[in-house]
């Protein structure tokens, strides 16, 4: 019988290596931060914050960002390995769409690293030139 070697064993599973840390932010506190944002942005549109036995179908909403996520996730996937990306859109015309006119400037915050807080706001900003160049919704 051949012996255990499990580095091999996790190459061949397809395991990822250790993450090796370093001196960005944690995911978790991004998370949190977008979670926060999402739920002002909830209470401002809906008037209430997301809460149970509200009238709605939770798994089915669930479901549905689900959906949504893993075409943001293909989405994003399809853009990191693009051969030739779309021209670079101009922020500020984006900044005023996604925020509907300045009415929800929370959704717009950036980073210290320029990168969205929201993370819908960031796949958004990544399908923006080619919204504007007419390529998608058409």
């Amino acid at each position: 019988m051949p012996s255990f070697n499990e580095s091999e064993a996790r190459r061949i599973a397809g395991e990822q290596p250790a993450p090796v840390p370093n001196d960005l932010p944690a995911v978790w506190s991004l998370v949190i931060a977008d979670m926060q944002a999402r739920d002002q942005i909830g209470r401002q549109r809906y008037g209430t914050p997301l809460q149970p036995f509200n009238c709605r179908d939770a798994l089915r909403d669930a479901y549905e960002e689900a959906l949504d996520l893993a075409c943001y996730l293909r989405c994003a996937m399809y853009e990191r390995d693009a051969k030739n990306p779309p021209p670079v859109a101009d922020r500020a015309a984006f900044d005023a769409w996604y925020s509907e006119g300045g009415k929800y400037p929370r959704s717009v915050e950036r980073s210290s690293d320029g990168t969205y807080k929201l993370v819908a706001a960031n796949v958004a900003w990544n399908i923006w030139p080619s919204a504007i160049a007419g390529k998608v919704g058409a």
